[in-house]
C-alpha cells in the first residue's frame, strides 16, 4: 500500500529537524531535512519531485490563528481547539505558526491540502500516554501498532522521525474516518 498523504514534524527552519513520514509498499520511511537548509524548500521540493501521488499533509504546526484576529472573539492567544487539548498558543510559537500557514497556501497552489495534527496526542489517544519530549521514546509499542494495522517502520532514528510517524497516523486516522477533529472548524480543526 501506497498513501496519498504524508506526516511532517515540522521544526526550525535551518536546523535539521524537520521529519517526513510516508509510505511506500506498506512500509512507513522517513526523509528529514538537512542543518544550514531550508526546512520549507525541502518540503516543497520534496512534495513537487517526489510526491506528485499525495493529496494532503498532516503537519505538527499550528495552521490558523484564534478567531479573534477575525473579529469573532475576544481571545487573542488560544484557539478552542488549543484549549481543548492543552497545547501550546499558535502566538507562542509565532514564526512557527506564520511558516506553516504560509507552507499550507504554497502547498494549496498545487493541489496539495494541509491539515494541522498534535502528534504527542494522537500517540496518547493510541497508547493511553505520550512520552515526554525529554525522554528517549520507545519505538517497540507505535512498530506493534503499526504492524497490527499491516505496516512496517524503517528504522527510528530519533524523536523528530518518532513525532512524523505519529502525524502520519493522524492522516490514516483521518482517512479511515476514525480520527477525532478537536476545535472549531471555523477557527482551526486539529486532527488526533
Amino acid at each position: 500500500m501506497n498513501s496519498n498523504w504524508i506526516g511532517i514534524d515540522y521544526g526550525s527552519q535551518k536546523a535539521g529537524t524537520t521529519v517526513i513520514a510516508h509510505c511506500q509498499n506498506s512500509q512507513i520511511n522517513f526523509l528529514q531535512s538537512v542543518k544550514g537548509q531550508s526546512a520549507d524548500d525541502f518540503i516543497l521540493k520534496t512534495v513537487k519531485e517526489h510526491f506528485s501521488l499525495i493529496d494532503c499533509i498532516y503537519i505538527d504546526a499550528p495552521l490558523s490563528l484564534p478567531s479573534a484576529y477575525y473579529n469573532k472573539g475576544k481571545d487573542f492567544m488560544y484557539r478552542m481547539a488549543d484549549r481543548q487539548l492543552s497545547a501550546m498558543s499558535p502566538m507562542f510559537l509565532g514564526g512557527l505558526t506564520a511558516r506553516a500557514m504560509r507552507l499550507a497556501k504554497e502547498l494549496k497552489e498545487i493541489d496539495v491540502s494541509s491539515y494541522e495534527t498534535y502528534p504527542a496526542r494522537v500517540e496518547s489517544t493510541l497508547l493511553g500516554q505520550s512520552t515526554p519530549k525529554k525522554v528517549k521514546p520507545d519505538p517497540n509499542a507505535v512498530i506493534d501498532l503499526f504492524k497490527a494495522a499491516h505496516f512496517s517502520i524503517s528504522t527510528i532514528k530519533n524523536r523528530h522521525q518518532y513525532d512524523a510517524i505519529w502525524a502520519w497516523w493522524a492522516g490514516y486516522r483521518h482517512k479511515s474516518q476514525t480520527a477525532e477533529l478537536v476545535g472549531d472548524p471555523n477557527e482551526g480543526i486539529i486532527i488526533i
